[in-house]
């Protein structure tokens, strides 16, 4: 499901590197976790809602409860990728100071409502997903890592939430856009 493979033989096929659009939809809130929700299409613009509202459907099954622990920071990510091959979804999210819990979800092309856990795969992102994680990984750095103040403090968790979010237009220009919508 995940890469095509030329007939009889064990190389790949593929086809020339195109942008597809990386667009910010919202800080979602869901039992404590505040993700930021990320939409990436090989179709257009943004993904299809459908498949947006089914991603954070298993997320909100598969976030681990409570969002807030000595090993949690209730922060993460939720890509949500309309690809060539299948639809893809990687939630994400913070714990131990530095790392980063990883899981993917997929469905076929003309099922994409049936999101099902395909980490058994040990496939880990694409190049547009990595994208936006290593976005994500500096502004953890900066905002978290690089801290002067108590990791409690509302002001640190406000300016991760806030951390500007990357947009690549067709043409590859980098957009960054605050987030404003931001709940305290």
């Amino acid at each position: 499901m995940a890469s095509r493979y030329a007939e009889n033989t064990s190389r790949f096929t593929s086809s020339p590197y195109t942008e597809r659009p990386i667009r910010f939809l919202e800080v979602w809130s869901q039992a404590g976790w505040q993700l930021k929700v990320y939409s990436i299409s090989v179709k257009g613009e943004f993904c299809d809602p459908d498949l947006v509202a089914a991603a954070k459907d298993v997320a909100a099954k598969n976030l681990p409860r409570p969002a807030l622990s000595p090993e949690r920071y209730g922060l993460g990510t939720l890509i949500v990728h309309e690809g060539n091959d299948a639809n893809f979804v990687l939630l994400d999210h913070w714990a131990g100071e530095n790392m980063l819990h990883h899981q993917v979800f997929a469905s076929p092309l003309e099922r994409p409502l049936e999101l099902t856990d395909f980490s058994y795969t040990k496939l880990a992102m694409c190049v547009w997903e990595l994208h936006v994680l290593a976005f994500e990984r500096q502004a953890w750095i900066d905002v978290v890592l690089r801290r002067t103040e108590n990791l409690t403090s509302t002001g640190t968790w406000r300016a991760v939430l806030r951390s500007p979010s990357v947009g690549l237009g067709h043409a590859g220009e980098i957009r960054q856009r605050a987030f404003r919508d931001v709940q305290a």
